[in-house]
């Protein structure tokens, strides 16, 4: 069977004559028609290769592949490409117990490691241990599976306290208090302690955040306060220094914020939902966009007929870019100045980044990943300075990042990636608090100390660069939630990709898509 809407050929797998059970991709192409992948399985239907065909702006075609070991049913035993092979290793109830890589002579070169991952489960199949070359993390659990204890590699405890439906009511580190937390009769979250600070937040008939501000008044004052019929009066009051208002259109898109930091921003959509225009109220800061059929941001002085061939950006106003076969990014050229390359390993991740200032060598950075995608290792070189940095994660969250000398550790709402609080450790110094204020989707705008002074606040564009940075005593380089930005390159590491915050789109073409 073909599918030639999205350039995509299956193969129907049946069982006995019966109702085919699985269609199996065999094949993948452009929208030219030309072959991008090919898939292998074997007798089981068990994926066991893949093979990339990419295309080049010269019309080049290079090749690649990976291939996948599996055992009688299935599972996989190793994966092996032209930078690595990984085994894996599973207990009776099948739940991954190692993951071994051992680099090839051409993934030694990428900065690829050898590395061992360990995982341990209690008998309900709950991971109670992870470890890993950046340290071993430990898990305990109440009767309801709620993490209650998260152990780190120092021996420290961050502790979470729940009430009787399970809801999160304290977060403390080794019984120093980090938040408390109180909740409506609905289980969200009204208010949170954050030092001196306590924020409040309101939700509008939709559930949707519609106010929040951090007030210097005690906690028990707020929460009289907050059990009246008024609550949102008490938000403009000048013993706040941070509050602000969403508003929202019918189809749920938010349209305005009115914010005591930034004052009042107006947000504007097209029929089919996409971002229109950012209105601050002041010309050199407002911003409007346009979009071709596939939603690639297109400049003013094109045809509205116009379109991004392959998806691939090639200019966007003064900057322009150049990719690989394989759709990622190589070339950035900004104005006439300024020149940014990057190299990439074979899955596709960035492993070195080049800034050039007319022609001279501005920074560097080279990028390391576990067997599991996760960067855990960077050095940037910037104005003379090296900088090493290397994270532990928790799952898909940052936990920790550490340099010599100093660690950070990072606290997130419950089930979530937007930040709560951090504490610094510096060698021979008292730990240092710091807690975020964010926005209604998670993205920090403010971090203040534990006596509520702002000590980091920023303004955003709308897609994620920062316009203003009016208080930096604190390095911050969280962003959008899950990116992690990289001042050598100005990109944000965001998981398994790189996100442009200048053009709004990944260096990456999405390997999860199928169309």
């Amino acid at each position: 069977m073909f599918c030639s809407a999205s350039q995509i050929s299956f193969v129907a797998v049946s069982s006995a004559g019966k109702w085919p059970l699985v269609l199996m991709i065999l094949r993948k192409y452009d929208p030219a028609g030309e072959l991008t992948r090919r898939f292998s399985y074997n007798l089981g239907g068990h994926l066991t290769r893949v093979d990339e065909i990419g295309y080049g702006e010269r019309g080049e075609r290079p090749q690649r592949h990976t291939e996948f070991e599996r055992d009688p049913i299935g599972r996989l035993l190793g994966k092996l490409n032209a930078d690595a092979r990984q085994d894996y290793t599973y207990d009776d109830a099948d739940r991954l117990l190692t993951i071994e890589r051992l680099p090839t002579a051409n993934g030694k070169k990428l900065g690829v490691s050898a590395e061992k991952l360990d995982f341990s489960y209690d008998p309900l199949g709950r991971l109670i241990k992870e470890t890993t070359p950046q340290g071993t993390l430990s898990y305990d659990y109440d009767p309801l599976s709620n993490l209650t204890t998260l152990t780190l590699p120092t021996g420290q405890h961050l502790n979470h306290l729940y009430y009787g439906s399970g809801h999160l009511h304290q977060l403390n580190l080794d019984g120093q208090l980090i938040s408390d937390m109180e909740r409506d009769d609905l289980h969200r979250e009204v208010y949170r302690t954050q030092g001196t600070l306590t924020s409040c937040f309101g939700y509008d008939a939709m559930g949707r955040k519609s106010w929040q501000f951090a007030s210097t008044l005690p906690a028990d004052k707020l929460s009289h306060v907050l059990g009246s019929e008024t609550p949102q009066l008490l938000v403009e009051h000048a013993y706040n220094p941070i509050h602000r208002r969403y508003q929202y259109d019918p189809a749920g898109e938010l349209i305005r914020t009115l914010d005591k930091l930034r004052g009042e921003i107006k947000y504007g959509y097209e029929a089919n939902g996409q971002l229109h225009s950012r209105d601050t109220g002041k010309l050199v800061d407002s911003e409007e966009f346009r979009y071709d059929a596939a939603a690639n941001r297109l400049n003013f002085n094109t045809s509205q007929f116009d379109h991004v061939k392959d998806n691939r950006i090639k200019q966007w106003r003064d900057q322009e870019y150049s990719y690989d076969p394989w759709g990622n990014l190589i070339e950035k050229r900004i104005g006439l100045t300024t020149l940014q390359t990057f190299s990439y390993d074979c899955e596709n991740r960035l492993v070195k980044a080049e800034t050039l200032v007319n022609s001279k060598l501005e920074s560097i950075g080279t990028y390391r990943y576990d067997s599991l995608g996760r960067r855990v290792g960077k050095t940037s070189v910037k104005g003379g300075k090296t900088e090493h940095k290397n994270f532990l994660w928790q799952g898909l969250r940052m936990l920790r990042e550490e340099q010599p000398g100093q660690s950070n550790l990072y606290i997130y709402e419950p089930g979530s990636y937007a930040p709560l609080a951090r504490v610094d450790q510096s060698e021979g110094e008292e730990q240092k608090l710091y807690y975020f204020h964010t926005d209604q989707i998670g993205t920090p705008l403010e971090m203040t100390d534990r006596e509520g002074r702002i000590v980091w606040q920023a303004t955003y564009k709308a897609w994620g660069s920062i316009e203003t940075l009016a208080v930096n005593e604190v390095e911050q380089n969280l962003r959008f939630q899950g990116q992690y930005f990289d001042d050598e390159t100005g990109l944000h590491y965001n998981m398994f990709r790189y996100y442009d915050p200048e053009v709004g789109r990944f260096v990456h073409l999405d390997k999860f898509v199928m169309s």
